[in-house]
């Protein structure tokens, strides 16, 4: 027999586990922890992946994705992106794109989500909408 190194306060019971089902559809606070650019699929193009945790309410510390094009082969999924970049940093005051997608870190935003279904895929959360956080 092995003993194991570790510690039973370390030990997390299933309710303390964080859980990877999506949340209701609704409105939430909350605010990036993360990002990322990252390469499309296809290649031609590139995404900011954005990790927003909740910080109000029921849902608080849960986690929603989100995906905005930076670049793209496509004309229209380029300038779609670069509407929805607009829209976030309206939201969070900016007057300018970032030059570091860290700026748009920590700062709440009213977020408004949806449950995604799709066929060979798990249900997850989709950013509908971003707006002013009045907190």
């Amino acid at each position: 027999m092995a003993r194991l190194p570790f510690d039973d306060k370390a030990w997390t019971t299933p309710t303390s586990r964080p859980s990877f089902e999506p949340i209701p559809d609704g409105k939430y606070v909350a605010l990036i922890e993360e990002s990322e650019v990252k390469t499309n699929r296809a290649g031609d193009g590139t995404y900011l992946n954005l990790r927003w945790r909740v910080v109000q309410g029921d849902y608080t510390n849960r986690v929603v994705f989100q995906n905005i094009t930076l670049t793209h082969a496509v004309e229209k999924w380029q300038k779609a992106g670069e509407e929805d970049l607009q829209r976030l940093c309206d939201c969070l005051g900016m007057s300018a794109w970032p030059k570091d997608s860290n700026q748009l870190h920590e700062m709440p935003c009213l977020i408004s989500v949806y449950i995604r279904e799709q066929e060979g895929y798990k249900p997850d959360n989709k950013v509908k909408e971003i707006g002013r956080a009045h907190v």
